[in-house]
């Protein structure tokens, strides 16, 4: 996973370039590592009371926004990505998070 995407900003997320997890007092692949344990939003949220789970709730309003919820991508371009220390916020609705 970490090793597929050609995105600068995803392989300083996962921790292949950059030192975005050291600057945040983590190790570099904790994103990766948080991924491989639990799983990506839409895989927890199903695991613990989606259509996996005894309580076998829909995802109304926790879908992705292209889906009908309120769930928007993070945006990959973000400054905290690029070097500063604030992020900004998640995309306006009705818009696509640019990829950098």
């Amino acid at each position: 996973m970490a090793k597929s995407s050609a995105s600068p900003s995803i392989q300083r997320l996962l921790g292949t370039s950059g030192d975005l997890g050291s600057r945040l007092g983590l190790d570099n692949k904790w994103l990766l590592q948080a991924l491989k344990a639990g799983g990506n939003y839409g895989e927890i949220f199903e695991r613990n009371v989606g259509q996996a789970s005894p309580l076998k709730l829909a995802r109304g309003l926790n879908a992705t926004w292209s889906k009908g919820g309120l769930m928007h991508p993070f945006r990959s371009n973000s400054r905290l990505c690029k070097g500063s220390t604030a992020a900004r916020g998640p995309a306006p609705p009705g818009t696509v998070a640019a990829r950098s």
